[in-house]
């Protein structure tokens, strides 16, 4: 079997600036994909990050991460995992992203986490 690809690589990176991105630039780009409901539901976030995540010790073997960042990947989506399930539904809406400091903990992760790529 072959490894992943580039453009999964890249897809991955994407999602991770997604995540960095201010709660407004985060609530636009989901407001530009089609078929997400209006308000768009947030869990889009999480799971082009989780797609990527389960490729990332693929991606340090390559040699297109550095190691560093495993931890840090696991971390955010330990954050992630966290907030899930029907308990945490009201961090799932698009306000949340504004007002949610769990948020705040995840644009924090996911920025510290692309200065280390």
């Amino acid at each position: 079997m072959e490894g992943p690809s580039p453009r999964l690589l890249a897809n991955f990176v994407r999602s991770l600036g997604v995540l960095a991105l201010p709660a407004a630039d985060q609530i636009a780009w989901l407001g530009s994909l089609d078929g997400l409901g209006d308000p768009p539901s947030t869990d889009e976030l999480a799971l082009e990050l989780d797609d990527g995540f389960r490729l990332a010790p693929q991606f340090v073997a390559a040699g297109w991460l550095p190691p560093t960042v495993l931890d840090p990947l696991r971390q955010l989506d330990e954050v992630l995992a966290a907030m899930s399930g029907q308990d945490n539904a009201e961090l799932w809406v698009a306000d949340a992203l504004v007002r949610s400091p769990r948020w705040s903990e995840v644009r924090s992760k996911a920025k510290a986490i692309l200065f280390l790529i």
